[in-house]
């Protein structure tokens, strides 16, 4: 397999490795605010905070990949 290909299949693997780590939680959310007494309001709140620390980090790594990447 050549390099680009291979890289294509990798950068792929990983887009879909993200969406399955921040969407396979979602169904138990309710039995865990129901285990932890949270209000049913207070779950998209902590669903959108994790989304956006995903966002936050990858600003910072992409940049450090960008600058200490193999040229």
């Amino acid at each position: 397999m050549d390099s680009d290909r291979r890289r294509m299949y990798s950068l792929g693997l990983m887009a879909f490795i993200l969406f399955l780590s921040s969407t396979v939680g979602i169904p138990v959310l309710p039995r865990i605010a129901a285990e932890l007494e949270a209000d049913p309001t207070e779950i998209p709140i902590v669903v959108a905070a994790a989304l956006a620390t995903v966002v936050v980090a990858q600003l910072f790594t992409g940049f450090l990949a960008d600058r200490y990447s193999r040229k």
